[in-house]
């Protein structure tokens, strides 16, 4: 069908990418600014290495899940998790779970990255801008990025 194919193309680049593109986009996509200013600012601050055990076993846990889901993902040919719980539950599941990603990405995630990101930009490079309107920018730039064929 038309809209499988469509959502194939979006949200696996139509399955013909080659095995790096794919592990760099799951690579950056792990990697943010919570990372990068947030969880390092935390161990500098602190000096507990805790944050260091946390990604190193994210990357392991990301190697577990590629070994165990990935096969079945391919097979059923799904691209996303909550196409996975459609199929293994039912619509009203998947719908639930869509709407709970949606919620934290919206109110939990995104609001600390963009936050931790103008920080960042602003003080490398020495801006007198606000805050406000440097995150914007970086948000407008990443939604683009996305709408317009990000992996």
């Amino acid at each position: 069908a038309k809209s499988a194919s469509a959502a194939d193309e979006y949200f696996a680049g139509g399955r013909a990418l080659s095995w790096y593109v794919v592990a760099g986009s799951l690579m950056l996509t792990n990697l943010s600014t919570e990372q990068l200013v947030g969880l390092n600012g935390a161990i500098f601050k602190d000096g507990c290495l805790g944050g260091t055990a946390w990604e190193t076993f994210a990357a392991l846990a990301m190697c577990a899940t590629a070994g165990v889901f990935l096969p079945v993902f391919m097979r059923l040919g799904l691209t996303t998790t909550t196409g996975f719980l459609g199929k293994r539950f039912d619509l009203t599941t998947r719908t639930l779970v869509s709407s709970l990603f949606l919620v934290f990405y919206a109110v939990g995630l995104c609001p600390s990255v963009l936050y931790t990101g103008a920080l960042g930009i602003i003080n490398i490079f020495g801006l007198d801008l606000p805050l406000w309107v440097v995150s914007t920018g970086i948000g407008i730039i990443g939604a683009c990025y996305a709408i317009f064929g990000g992996l």
